[in-house]
């Protein structure tokens, strides 16, 4: 793949499809492996997974005056992932249990050449969870869920040049319930709790002389349902406070974690079946996203789009062959590194339109095809941008233009 990299904003408006970085380039190459044995018995399920992944990437870039930089990277990792699943009936209550583990290794290598100059990278990760999750009906109207899930990581990472190292061990859990209630034939009412998690990779972690905190979240979210004949509809409330968030920041050109952030929003889904062939369904979200501690308490997170719209139309041709059409459409963000929110541009509103067609044997056995163009109009958008201090500078990295695509499978 090529690399265009980044435009001024000026020259964005004037020649999008220019680029200023035509020599840098990368490539990349990924096998996965996986196996699973299975064993069922008469309310139980038991499972093993097992998969190994092979990925290696390389890249060039040109950064004028001479300087240029090379890079190589290499990583294999591999999970094991053991889990039995039970279902069955308890003091009258319909119970679907699952309980497992997930045992995973991953070792890393990078060589960098740097005009001349040679770094060499190492990394080493492992980790072992458990999870147990609970489905109870205790009721045709009524059910609930619950899990829970305890990870435990170590990390290191050598600079091998340097002689730097980067290890963290957290021990890290995670947490969901829910509950649901089916009411008035055809509503249903749900709310949920969880809790998350995530750690950075090693990429994340370049440049840094410290591990970067874990990320955690806790979410809320409350929603309502409708279904009857042809019409479903949907609609949900939610909030999630971040800790730690793992995000880029272009003033030290490396990752940080933020202060807390807060997201709160609503969403709304539906969809309508208007005759036998065609079908019309629409999501739309909008949401806020804000600091809520340190220095820019109260500004909205930069890059964070404040809405965004989907309506599909799906028109069964024939039998077997299909044709959608959808409108999507992202809202505007403030520029990346814009975090007192004090830069009069922002990142624009897209509205995009993309076609597709389908085609699936009605056969057990057979070919299915699709063919489609996102970006039908070739709209020239960019979601990346990134001011100065001032505000008197903009970079941006414009998105792609029109898409085509295409992809076939044979079922035998």
């Amino acid at each position: 793949m090529r690399w265009p990299g980044a435009l001024p904003l000026a020259t964005f408006l004037t020649s999008p499809q220019q680029t200023n970085t035509p020599n840098d380039s990368g490539n990349q190459k990924q096998e996965r492996w996986v196996m699973t044995l299975e064993r069922q018995w008469e309310n139980a399920l038991l499972s093993v997974d097992f998969a190994r992944r092979h990925r290696s990437a390389d890249s060039f870039q040109d950064y004028g005056y001479s300087f240029t930089e090379s890079n190589r990277s290499d990583s294999v990792s591999y999970q094991l992932s053991p889990r039995i699943l039970w279902n069955g009936n308890w003091d009258g209550a319909a119970v679907s249990t699952v309980f497992g583990a997930d045992f995973a290794q991953w070792d890393y290598a990078r060589l960098s050449n740097f005009s001349g100059s040679i770094s060499e990278e190492k990394g080493h990760q492992t980790s072992h969870a458990l999870y147990l999750r609970t489905d109870v009906a205790l009721t045709s109207q009524l059910r609930i869920n619950a899990g829970v899930r305890n990870e435990k990581f170590s990390h290191q990472i050598d600079n091998l040049s340097s002689g730097t190292r980067l290890r963290s061990e957290p021990s890290l859990s995670a947490a969901e319930l829910g509950l649901s209630y089916a009411f008035m034939q055809s509503w249903n009412a749900y709310a949920r709790l969880a809790s998350s998690y995530r750690v950075a990779n090693v990429d994340e972690l370049r440049y840094l002389s410290a591990a970067l905190e874990p990320q955690t979240a806790r979410d809320l979210e409350l929603g309502l349902r409708y279904q009857a004949g042809n019409m479903n509809y949907g609609l949900r409330m939610f909030a999630q406070r971040t800790r730690n968030e793992i995000a880029y920041d272009n003033r030290v050109f490396a990752n940080i974690n933020l202060d807390p952030v807060r997201r709160t929003g609503v969403e709304l889904e539906g969809g309508m079946q208007l005759m036998k062939q065609l079908k019309l369904s629409t999501v739309a979200q909008v949401i806020s996203a804000e600091l809520v501690e340190g220095a820019y308490s109260g500004n909205a997170l930069p890059l964070a789009p404040k809405s965004t719209v989907l309506l599909r139309a799906t028109y069964d041709v024939a039998p077997g062959h299909t044709v959608d059409a959808s409108f999507r459409s992202v809202g505007s963000a403030p520029f990346g590194n814009d975090w007192t929110n004090s830069c009069s541009s922002s990142v624009p509103h897209a509205n995009f339109l993309d076609l597709g067609y389908r085609y699936k044997a009605q056969a057990s056995a057979g070919w299915s095809a699709f063919v489609g163009v996102d970006n039908l109009l070739d709209e020239q958008t960019y979601s990346v941008g990134y001011t100065n201090s001032s505000c008197s500078a903009y970079n941006v990295y414009p998105d792609a233009g029109r898409r085509v695509k295409a992809s076939a499978s044979y079922r035998f």
